[in-house]
């Protein structure tokens, strides 16, 4: 399930780009099954950071839309091998947003899902509260 939709993607860029970025048999039209493909993608990769602390899918929000849209449009410019400087930033951008969404250091608006990853402070808890210690294993 995409987290954007054409109409979101007309809101970043014009019906005409639009057509360049999809129409490869020179219809004059909007190839809806490549935009589609693109914001699958962009949703696949949201997926990927988000669902180490989120359920998934995630639900609607201004945020995940936004970088759905972001990595959609880099997904259509890239089909055509001349991805815009805006493009590369906006995506970059939204790359960065979901590393750090998924260390955690960002948040969404949605309800957390799976529990947060270890990290190193609690996996050197762990080691001290070891119940195999070589003290404990020494005359085995």
């Amino acid at each position: 399930m995409p987290y954007a939709t054409q109409a979101d993607l007309l809101n970043q860029i014009t019906q005409a780009e639009l057509v360049q970025l999809t129409d490869d048999t020179g219809s004059g039209s909007v190839d809806s099954a490549k935009v589609d493909s693109a914001l699958n993608a962009a949703s696949a990769t949201i997926d990927a950071y988000a669902g180490a602390r989120y359920t998934l899918p995630l639900q609607t929000s201004e945020k995940v839309k936004q970088v759905c849209v972001d990595l959609a449009i880099y997904e259509l410019e890239k089909r055509r091998r001349r991805v815009r400087d805006a493009t590369l930033a906006a995506r970059d951008a939204a790359l960065s947003f979901l590393r750090d969404l998924a260390a955690g250091r960002a948040v969404l608006d949605q309800p957390s899902g799976a529990p947060a990853q270890q990290t190193e402070a609690d996996v050197k808890k762990t080691e001290q509260e070891r119940v195999f210690s070589d003290e404990n294993l020494e005359g085995f």
